[in-house]
């Protein structure tokens, strides 16, 4: 009985639990930035003839994209290839010898015309309150054969970060 005793007596042999308990908080705010087009947006190139394909006169299609921002905002803005990419700005398609050129030019920035490479940051800081880009596709034929006629997709996918 005694040995019993002297076992609960000894702090470092009893057993103790205590619960401690971790309060996290933050505040949930509006990005700097917001599209002012839908998160799926179709583009739609129409019918792209094999003949100008082939001899790099197919039209281009031109998208114009407008976010609403807070003054003073630096947007990081990223190209990715989401259906694949075939070279530093040709977008895959589904049609094997058929890619698609991606050039991007500011409205209301001093861009100029630039081919950003996909997957590379293009950083633009909000002057007023929105930022206005205007996007370029442009199908083009990749290689010497033509593709096969019929209907193509590509997927291109944006993705922003904020500073």
């Amino acid at each position: 009985m005694a040995f019993m005793l002297h076992l609960a007596a000894t702090p470092a042999l009893a057993a103790s639990s205590m619960d401690y308990k971790l309060q996290i908080d933050g505040q949930l705010v509006k990005p700097p930035c917001t599209p002012q087009f839908p998160a799926t947006m179709p583009i739609n190139l129409g019918q792209v003839s094999r003949s100008d394909l082939s001899a790099s006169r197919s039209a281009t299609t031109e998208v114009h994209l407008s976010f609403e921002c807070a003054p003073g905002s630096r947007v990081i803005l990223k190209l990715l290839p989401g259906s694949g990419q075939l070279a530093p700005q040709i977008l895959s398609t589904s049609l094997p010898q058929l890619g698609l050129q991606i050039l991007v030019s500011g409205i209301y920035l001093n861009l100029g015309n630039v081919s950003p490479s996909l997957d590379t940051a293009l950083s633009m800081l909000a002057d007023g309150t929105s930022i206005g880009l205007i996007l370029r596709v442009k199908p083009v034929l990749l290689g010497a054969a033509l593709p096969s006629t019929g209907a193509f997709t590509a997927t291109l996918l944006m993705e922003m970060s904020y500073q």
